[in-house]
């Protein structure tokens, strides 16, 4: 009986004076507010919101009938996660390992060149240039040679 008569007052009030300020701070807490809110929804937010309540209704009825399913695709993304995570982490380890290596390989070759006076290794030599393969002139396994002979 209260909200019935709390809606009959907001009736009268609209409708008898549109241009007063109560009915504009009216209309902006209940219409455009929630006119913005409801244009910023997407599509799939929609859906969702359609779909909910009949999951939370049904949701028992779903979960007895689909349960091994739903375990089964829950276990696999789990699965999927864990093995990406794992992997995510070897390489970081992978990584750190890498450069603390590298750091104590330096620091420890500087050391034994401070104490023992070893050398640096010489670096690698400058290649030459690839050198051209000779043929024998009576190299007989070369069937190529011989048929330019002929």
């Amino acid at each position: 009986m209260l909200i019935s008569a709390v809606a009959l007052m907001l009736v009268l009030l609209l409708h008898s004076g549109p241009d007063t300020p109560l009915f504009r701070a009216l209309r902006t807490c209940l219409v455009e507010r929630l006119a913005g809110k409801l244009s910023a929804l997407k599509r799939h937010n929609i859906i969702l919101l359609i779909l909910l309540p009949a999951i939370f209704l049904a949701g028992g009825q779903l979960i007895v009938l689909f349960g091994p399913e739903f375990l089964m695709l829950y276990a696999t993304n789990l699965a999927f996660y864990l093995d990406a995570m794992i992997v995510s982490s070897l390489l970081a380890a992978a990584t750190t390992v890498r450069s603390a290596t590298r750091r104590v390989r330096a620091r420890l070759h500087n050391l034994l060149t401070r104490l023992f006076g070893i050398p640096r290794p010489a670096d690698r030599e400058a290649r030459t240039g690839p050198v051209a393969a000779t043929r024998a002139e009576n190299d007989d396994d070369d069937w190529r040679s011989s048929l330019m002979a002929a």
